[in-house]
């Protein structure tokens, strides 16, 4: 099929009315030849100067171009040239090819669902020699294992894999990969159901594993009941936990947070164990709230947290105490009196029998002093029942022999679990004795020139009773020494500035 390429005009001064000098006629000079078939590509009408193809079906992909030389001659034989250059037009005669017949990729796991330009997997390229086409990439529906996770996003004349559901290395059917057939088609006139426009390929997509998963504890909360008097190293709980990252061999370590790592330890299976007693008594109270962390070992490592919680049931090993009073007084040489009554406490569980009654006695180590002078009766219906003692001095008391009593109490619980405490009584004095006579040597020495008073302190009295300077008064036995200075109420002597260094 010969197709018009152009015309060719040339234009002679001769007059066209006068013979046939003007006339013109047309040829080619210089053809174009079928690089295969050696025949001429083009021909020309003698006449009009069309320029026509001579053969079938050039091939812009083979020669884009062509330059032929035309030759006019007019009736006198007289001759002219030029040259026509025709450029070949691409038409989508070409099938699009894609590059590999098989792409693969391993790619990192979760990637999640986004918009289709956030993520491209894999770069997918055709070859056509044609110019003029537009591409358009697919997933084959229905092509293979996990095809409806991805897409093809078209950019120019790529392809871009992306994923259109998460990609999960845990799930064992994504582990195993991906495989399916992308298509790609030049947008011929046929479009996907024209074969010659259009080309597939397999794509196989590998999963990489990622350390996304913290480790999962089996039960995340436990609860055990525990008595105070519990020895270190018993198993309270087992809390193991398992990280489902690199198919489930990923190793997990444990550890106790916060303030009860000093209480508590975690073995390598999870299994929690005292590391010290508990007391129930202790500011820890009656129930330990504790976090379990297991820790995988990825970068960066993931935790999970477990809460166990620990009830502290109670033992009798807290022995009763004396509530206060537990200083008193008595003054000295006062006849056989009542000094208070003694009542007790318990910090451990009254309704487990870990309490009152109390009973209470003096306890066998109190010397034989203490027991002549004091008693202790003890009544069961003293302090609402619980059980309390009557403190009483049995005999006088002098303070310059005794100025205290220190008194031994052994209190024990309804349990039997017993202590002693101490209580005080404190003998107040009275003035009771007489002053002796005193004497005392002082020694000064003071800086020649210097005139200030100076403090040698109180007059020294013989006396046994310490609490008897308020009913005292001192005075001078004869008149006033010159060079001293007395305060008759304290009995504090000073050197006035008088008083001259010895020679």
């Amino acid at each position: 099929m010969d197709l018009s390429v152009a015309v060719v005009a040339a234009w002679d001064a001769d007059d066209n009315s006068e013979g046939t000098n003007a006339k013109i006629t047309y040829s080619i000079q210089k053809n174009a030849l079928h690089e295969r078939t050696g025949e001429d590509i083009f021909s020309i009408h003698p006449e009009t100067g069309l320029v026509r193809t001579a053969i079938c079906c050039l091939d812009r992909e083979t020669t884009t171009q062509y330059q032929i030389q035309v030759l006019a001659t007019d009736g006198g034989g007289l001759q002219g040239t030029g040259a026509v250059v025709v450029r070949l037009s691409d038409v989508n005669d070409n099938s699009p090819r894609l590059e590999r017949n098989l792409w693969e990729v391993e790619v990192d796991e979760t990637w999640g669902e986004g918009p289709p330009d956030a993520t491209s997997l894999l770069k997918i390229t055709v070859l056509d020699p044609d110019t003029s086409n537009y591409f358009f990439y697919r997933v084959v529906s229905a092509s293979g294992w996990g095809w409806q996770h991805f897409a093809v996003r078209t950019d120019g004349a790529v392809g871009h894999l992306y994923p259109i559901q998460t990609l999960d290395y845990e799930d064992h059917t994504h582990r195993r990969g991906f495989r399916f057939m992308v298509q790609v088609t030049d947008r011929g006139r046929g479009g996907w159901e024209d074969g010659r426009h259009v080309d597939a390929a397999w794509v196989v997509v590998s999963l990489r594993d990622l350390n996304d998963n913290p480790p999962a504890f089996h039960r995340p909360h436990a609860h055990v009941t525990l008595t105070e008097d519990a020895h270190p190293g018993t198993l309270l709980a087992s809390l193991p936990a398992h990280d489902p990252d690199m198919g489930g061999k990923q190793q997990v370590s444990y550890r106790v947070e916060g303030s009860w790592d000093d209480a508590l330890t975690v073995d390598t299976a999870g299994g929690v164990s005292l590391r010290r007693a508990l007391d129930r008594e202790a500011p820890e109270g009656t129930i330990v709230v504790a976090r379990i962390l297991a820790v995988d070992q990825g970068s960066p490592a993931l935790t999970a947290t477990a809460t166990l919680t620990i009830t502290i049931t109670d033992v009798n090993d807290t022995p009763p105490l004396l509530l206060p009073p537990t200083i008193f007084h008595v003054l000295e040489g006062a006849a056989p009196t009542t000094l208070g009554t003694l009542t007790a406490t318990d910090h451990d569980v009254w309704a487990l029998g870990h309490g009152p009654p109390f009973t209470m006695s003096l306890a066998p180590s109190n010397p034989a002093h203490v027991l002549a002078h004091v008693s202790l009766n003890f009544d069961p219906h003293l302090d609402s029942g619980r059980g309390g003692a009557v403190l009483k001095t049995t005999a006088t008391v002098d303070r310059e022999e005794h100025p205290l009593l220190p008194v031994a109490v052994l209190v024990a619980d309804a349990g039997g679990l017993a202590a002693t405490h101490t209580i005080t009584i404190i003998v107040d004095d009275i003035n009771d004795n007489p002053m002796k006579p005193g004497a005392k040597t002082v020694y000064l020495w003071k800086p020649q020139g210097v005139g200030s008073e100076a403090p040698l302190g109180r007059v020294y009295v013989e006396d046994p009773d310490d609490w008897d300077l308020g009913d005292k008064t001192f005075s001078w036995t004869t008149s006033p020494h010159p060079l001293f200075t007395l305060d008759t109420r304290t009995g504090d002597l000073i050197a006035s500035s008088q008083v001259r260094e010895a020679r």
